[in-house]
């Protein structure tokens, strides 16, 4: 499902003649990106930068990323539109993983893409015979828009949710961040949406997971059912596949899934489980930045939320 945007929303409209920037936040931009002191961008950030961003949102603006991409920032009440614009990149450790794994003509299968950072960022390193598919039910329009900006003709999107069975499906998006929109009803939400709802084995065409070098899954609670059904799938892998997921528990516990029975089909078939650094405190940004930790194998219980990568290297 493809479909074409007729009317661009106001926020890209927008975006071609913004009204200029402060000038001091521009230079305390330029200061969090390329600036020296770790500890002095961290404060900025703290005390007044990511707070001032968010209580006063600015309008629409194209930035370029720290991968030499475009990316619309409609605006910076948005978590992941703000750390896009503050630091030219989204999840430091995990874009690095992705950034020094995939090759030309790989395949990249981009599950929960939201507004399109993974999708824009694979597109170029798996060039014009590597293929990108971008699954996004709900971030639809702002997907579509990043594809366009960067020129991506190597990418199949799909607007649909992971579900067990064809129908339709219920998202609650929380306010300030698009980006965690889920099934699961929170105590509080901005807004819903009602998209379709499909089988993963509906969505990717033949080949695709043949020559996934890696499947990113982030979909806010639904991480049980997306697994579920590429467990099934594991024989069809590449050898070198691998999978990055973020699992929450308790919304797995919710969703009536449990972390170890969903991980297990891929334990059994040799792959390991790493822990990836992630943080989305905006003072730990630069560090993760300046000094990223590697995955490292992931022992004991779960934290709230974290990032796995799920491989068959072997262990180091």
């Amino acid at each position: 499902m493809n479909n074409p945007v007729s009317t661009p929303p106001p926020w890209q409209q927008s975006v071609l003649r913004p009204p200029p920037w402060p000038p001091l936040l521009v230079a305390a931009r330029w200061w969090v990106r390329y600036g020296p002191g770790i500890a002095v961008k961290q404060r900025l950030l703290r005390e007044w930068l990511d707070v001032g961003l968010q209580q006063r949102p600015r309008p629409p603006k194209t930035v370029r990323t720290r991968y030499g991409q475009r990316f619309l920032v409609p605006t910076t009440s948005d978590f992941i539109a703000r750390a896009i614009y503050l630091h030219g990149c989204w999840e430091a450790c995990i874009s690095r993983l992705v950034a020094s794994s995939l090759r030309r003509g790989d395949g990249f299968i981009d599950i929960g893409s939201a507004s399109g950072w993974y999708a824009v960022l694979a597109a170029r390193l798996v060039g014009p015979t590597g293929h990108v598919v971008a699954i996004e039910p709900a971030a639809h329009e702002q997907l579509l828009a990043n594809l366009a900006l960067n020129n991506v003709g190597n990418v199949r999107v799909v607007q649909a949710a992971v579900t067990i069975e064809p129908g339709t499906v219920t998202l609650y998006t929380p306010h300030a961040n698009i980006g965690a929109t889920t099934t699961i009803r929170p105590d509080t939400y901005q807004s819903t949406v009602t998209v379709p709802g499909l089988p993963l084995a509906h969505m990717l065409h033949p080949g695709d997971l043949e020559n996934a070098r890696i499947i990113k899954v982030d979909v806010e609670g639904a991480e049980g059912t997306v697994l579920t059904q590429l467990a099934a799938s594991i024989p069809r892998l590449r050898k070198d596949c691998e999978i990055i997921v973020e699992v929450t528990p308790h919304w797995l516990d919710i969703a009536g899934h449990d972390v170890g029975t969903i991980l297990k089909p891929f334990m059994d078939n040799g792959f390991h489980t790493y822990r990836i650094q992630n943080s989305y405190a905006p003072e730990d940004i630069p560090g993760m930045l300046r000094h990223p930790l590697p995955p490292a194998p992931a022992t004991g219980p779960l934290p709230r939320q974290i990032d796995l990568l799920l491989t068959r290297a072997a262990e180091s």
